[in-house]
């Protein structure tokens, strides 16, 4: 087992664990759309991105390995206004037809925007002739 600390919580996970499992574990949250349990991570959507006391600074925790005496901050701010930025990215070409949705209200990116502060349905807006 590694020991670490998520958020100043000790949390021990299993050897081999990324900064996803460990912050679950300690019953925090941090969004990941690209990563599941028992696939590879790729890091593709970013919003994983964690503080890391010390010099490293953040990190995605899909693709960060747990390492003994670890502290990892869920809410470290440059790491939040990473995640914001990249969710306002995706969300910007997105679809914005949540109410149709059959995931509506179940769905990742909604919890995850959610948790940012990032508003879930923009409307899109109507273009109209100019009047002449």
């Amino acid at each position: 087992m590694v020991n670490l600390k998520v958020d100043g919580r000790d949390v021990s996970v299993p050897e081999g664990s990324n900064l996803v499992e460990a912050v679950e574990a300690a019953g925090a949250y941090v969004p990941h759309l690209c990563w599941e349990p028992g696939l590879e991570a790729d890091g593709a959507c970013g919003l994983c991105v964690v503080g890391l006391e010390g010099s490293r600074g953040t990190v995605l925790a899909c693709e960060t390995v747990a390492e003994e005496g670890m502290s990892v901050q869920t809410n470290h701010p440059e790491a939040v206004a990473i995640r914001r930025r990249r969710l306002e990215l995706i969300k910007s070409d997105h679809a914005n037809d949540c109410q149709l949705c059959p995931k509506n209200e179940i769905c990742d990116l909604q919890e995850a925007c959610r948790a940012a502060g990032v508003e879930i349905h923009v409307p899109k807006k109507l273009a109209y002739p100019a009047d002449s």
